[in-house]
């Protein structure tokens, strides 16, 4: 799916008939980080070009612990980025800061003190928050500084890559203890491939 070739209500349309379901914390979360980079204001802009392109929602009343269609959190990913302009960096600045409020995170690197080994939890905190796709880490190599992260089953906007590169990038910085960390798709489910596959490097 090419956005240039979508209006956003075309495009938020066909998000929305997709299926999946994600914790309103995630949601939460980037409402939060629009509120942080646009203000109130920000936020009801958002509301109003919801509703303008069929998803009359009030935003502001989100639960954490609720589950929440996966497609609403990408429309307001794809509202925010034409609303206000934001490039690919401010998508994936956006999905990074998601984790910092997840409560789920806190306590899944709050009991590990090896970065191999809290690696391996990473997935458990896909499954408290998404009740489908899958995530797996491989590969974690503390000598060459590097690991995998896939995500299986996730397909609803290629915006969604450069958010969730943010937002994976976010976890490895949770756990792993360097000044340097750097992540790259290298394989895309819009590039015909069956995942989604960062590398994380770090120095």
């Amino acid at each position: 799916m090419n956005h240039q070739e979508f209006s956003l209500k075309e495009e938020a349309s066909i998000v929305m008939n997709l299926q999946g379901n994600t914790r309103g914390e995630m949601l939460r979360a980037n409402i939060d980080y629009i509120r942080f980079r646009e203000g109130d204001e920000g936020v009801n802009v958002v509301e109003k070009k919801l509703a303008e392109i069929g998803f009359p929602l009030t935003i502001k009343k989100f639960k954490a612990l609720k589950w929440y269609p996966e497609s609403l959190s990408v429309v307001i990913v794809l509202i925010a980025r034409e609303v206000f302009f934001w490039p690919d960096k401010d998508i994936f600045d956006m999905g990074n800061s998601a984790p910092k409020s997840s409560l789920v995170v806190q306590v899944l690197m709050r009991h590990f003190l090896s970065s191999k080994r809290s690696s391996e939890e990473v997935p458990k905190y896909w499954r408290s928050n998404f009740d489908f796709g899958e995530l797996e880490t491989f590969g974690f190599d503390e000598e060459g500084k590097t690991f995998t992260i896939r995500v299986k089953g996730y397909k609803f906007h290629p915006v969604m890559c450069i958010y969730y590169a943010g937002y994976l990038l976010r976890i490895a910085q949770f756990i792993i203890k360097s000044p340097e960390i750097k992540i790259e798709e290298q394989k895309c489910v819009y590039n015909n491939e069956f995942c989604h596959e960062y590398i994380v490097k770090w120095q």
